[in-house]
């Protein structure tokens, strides 16, 4: 399905809820923002009156440093997760046949097991997506050597062939990042499966649909660099998200329902095949024994 397609139907399939799904949505990237200004006055307050130098913000040199670090990191995982979590729940079941037995918002966000559920899935995404990274890191610091060493014919095609592969690997972490981003939503429609297995399932599920996902993005940039429109932009693009991954949903069991119907069918041409080639050996023997009688 085109993304615009998804951005229209989408949009119609709301109706009425579009206020209170923009509600929903932002709340998420409130709290992100929250935590993120809270740890960065903390360490304006450090640099004041606790004798720190700017430097060591990009350095963690100190126990306290270290401590504010921590807490702003945990509180900001226990309250972005289980949001954004909530909020794909919602967005989901608007495009489902469950709407009207949804659970209230703030239920979801205190349920114990879909709360503990979000926060495994985003830490096993931040590991599978630090991971993905690693290759990059190591041609980018491997490029920067080279260029600035000695710049010989060797030296000079070993930094192009370093950048070249600092690129490649810059394009799988991007690619795994935007399958990652399917989490929450998949946590929603899979509520029976793990959460590292949601992780995980996520980088196959998203194969060949990652380019869907990229024009969404780009349908709504223009609306959010207004900075006004960033909720509308946000609200509209976690919708045609959420239906694209109940689409991508029922293509992958349409296509599961089709294979099994062509394997019953193999199967049962097969049954078939067996059963008339014993009858036809039975004809066989006894046209067999009635010649061998009339002779």
């Amino acid at each position: 399905m085109r993304a615009m397609e998804l951005v229209r139907y989408s949009r119609r399939l709301m109706g009425k809820s579009r206020a209170s799904a923009v509600a929903i949505c932002i709340l998420p990237l409130l709290a992100e923002l929250f935590f993120r200004f809270a740890e960065a006055a903390i360490y304006s307050l450090l640099l004041y009156f606790g004798q720190m130098q700017p430097i060591a913000l990009f350095r963690v040199e100190s126990g306290i440093q270290l401590a504010v670090m921590l807490m702003c990191t945990a509180l900001r995982w226990i309250t972005v997760y289980p949001l954004t979590y909530a909020a794909a729940v919602r967005m989901c079941a608007v495009f489902s046949d469950e709407r009207k037995r949804a659970a209230p918002y703030s239920k979801i966000v205190m349920c114990g097991r879909g709360f503990w559920r979000s926060i495994a899935a985003a830490v096993c995404s931040k590991l599978i997506g630090m991971a993905a990274l690693v290759p990059a890191v190591f041609f980018g610091v491997a490029t920067y050597r080279l260029v600035n060493g000695s710049l010989d014919t060797n030296g000079v095609f070993m930094a192009v062939h370093a950048a070249v592969l600092t690129l490649v690997s810059l394009g799988i972490w991007a690619a795994c990042r935007v399958s990652l981003s399917a989490v929450p939503y998949l946590l929603a429609k899979m509520p029976q499966k793990n959460a590292f297995a949601v992780a995980f399932y996520s980088l196959r599920f998203m194969r060949g649909r990652r380019r869907v996902i990229l024009r969404l993005g780009l349908i709504f940039l223009p609306l959010a660099l207004t900075i006004i429109g960033i909720p509308t932009a946000v609200c509209r693009f976690k919708a045609a998200y959420a239906l694209g991954i109940d689409i991508f949903i029922r293509e992958d069991e349409y296509a599961a329902e089709e294979e099994n119907r062509v394997e019953r069918n193999k199967t049962g041409r097969g049954l078939a095949a067996a059963d008339d080639a014993e009858k036809f050996s039975h004809r066989k023997k006894r046209r067999l024994k009635e010649n061998a009688g009339e002779a």
